[in-house]
């Protein structure tokens, strides 16, 4: 610090130093969890596909059931086969292992009014809630 008249001030130098130590620190932090946020593998991956409009992906989960894998993906506004319903929303059972095979999971095939019951649970962890459902009717 400088006296000048009986004030203390600290130089403008340090000043700058201290304001530019903040913005490095403020920086490496940003870019750090920003560089962490996403693992997406770029060189090895599998590339599954809906239709168009139908907002493939809109959310996805990876199930694994007696190890065997595969993806889980929702398409909210896709068409489907029942009468007098347009974009009702799908969803699909995709593999992980090979590009573009994506099934159907067929939910009331028989076009009834009956209510399915699912057993919602909610993962406190990560705040996302889960459906859980069989895909195979066991």
């Amino acid at each position: 610090t400088v006296r000048d008249g009986g004030r203390a001030h600290v130089p403008r130098t340090v000043t700058r130093l201290a304001v530019q130590l903040i913005g490095v620190l403020l920086l490496l932090v940003t870019v750090d969890r920003t560089a962490t946020a996403f693992n997406l593998e770029t060189i090895n991956y599998i590339l599954q596909e809906g239709e168009p409009n139908s907002m493939f992906g809109f959310s996805v989960v990876l199930h694994r059931e007696q190890n065997k894998s595969w993806v889980i993906v929702g398409a909210p506004t896709a068409n489907t086969t029942q009468n007098n319903v347009i974009e009702g929303g799908a969803v699909y059972r995709c593999d992980i292992y090979d590009d573009h095979r994506c099934f159907l999971v067929p939910f009331d095939t028989q076009e009834s009014a009956a209510i399915i019951e699912l057993q919602a649970k909610h993962n406190v962890t990560s705040n996302i809630t889960h459906v859980k459902f069989d895909l195979y009717g066991k």
